[in-house]
């Protein structure tokens, strides 16, 4: 069942880099050509926020976004995502945008900072 995620990218694994990475089979053989990102769950939090969950004790949760497009890395965003059988990895759903603050420049892998601007993932 498909659920809202925000999230912020921590590091974005373009397809052809996934021979170079060292992924557990079954997460290669999910994203085949498309983009691994691995991010924050929930964005990027504030000092606060941080500072409180160091004082909790509790941890910021990492994930693994499989996406059809790239996504900045430091970048925050909001899609659709469906979860998968692999703990912690998520797939974008078909109808997923993903909206974040910025423009990605493909040629270059990086981010060109615009507001409102949103990208297909």
């Amino acid at each position: 069942m498909p659920e809202t995620l925000t999230a912020s990218v921590i590091h974005a694994l373009p397809p052809e880099e996934h021979a170079d990475a060292d992924l557990e089979p079954a997460l290669e053989s999910l994203a085949a050509d498309r983009y691994i990102l691995v991010c924050r769950k929930g964005g990027t939090p504030t000092r606060i926020q941080r500072l409180l969950a160091f004082l909790r004790r509790d941890p910021i949760e990492a994930i693994t976004v499989v996406a059809d497009d790239a996504v900045p890395e430091d970048d925050e965003f909001t899609t659709q995502v469906t979860a998968t059988e692999l703990a912690g990895v998520y797939v974008v759903t078909d109808d997923g945008r993903a909206h974040f603050e910025g423009e990605y420049d493909a040629s270059s892998g990086q981010s060109v900072r615009d507001e409102g601007a949103s990208v297909l993932v």
